[in-house]
């Protein structure tokens, strides 16, 4: 029986596997995953094992892009104090919680975009800046504090 270390997939994978270009994870990136797993967690396994191994994490991973998957693993193992190689499911959650923290930033920028033109929008187009200034809309820098020294600002920065 040979025995097959992921250190060095394009053995396993090149052979077996033609590449796709779909930019879904293939054969050949499910192979160098496992690579970087088996480096990470000194995996050895038979021939056989390592191309069922292979074709298991290419189709569960075959809607997902390599990079995504490449970029779980990696946070994974950065976090990773048990030492036991990943399952495949414990790769697809760290994905879809990337994916949903994406989603939700994309959200917050969305809506941080709408409640600025909606402001925008309210506003009169006549108006001017010396207009604003006096009915407080216009806040620079510093802005007069009334009823407290004609001369004295105070900073609105946070």
């Amino acid at each position: 029986m040979k025995t097959v270390y992921f250190k060095h997939p394009k053995a396993i994978s090149e052979t077996y596997y033609p590449a796709k270009e779909d930019g879904k994870m293939n054969n050949l990136e499910a192979s160098k995953i496992l690579a970087v797993l088996g480096a990470a967690y000194t995996r050895s396994i038979s021939e056989s094992d390592a191309i069922a191994l292979v074709k298991l994490w290419a189709n569960i991973f075959s809607e997902i892009p390599y990079s995504d998957v490449g970029e779980a693993v990696m946070r994974f193992i950065k976090s990773d104090t048990k030492g036991f190689m990943p399952l495949p499911g414990q790769i697809m959650e760290i994905v879809e919680s990337r994916r949903i923290e994406a989603e939700g930033r994309l959200i917050e920028q969305r809506f941080a975009y709408m409640l600025e033109q909606s402001a925008e929008a309210m506003l009169p187009e006549s108006v001017t800046d010396a207009e604003m200034s006096e009915s407080g809309m216009l806040l620079g820098e510093h802005t007069k504090i009334k009823g407290g020294d004609s001369n004295e600002c105070r900073d609105q920065r946070a």
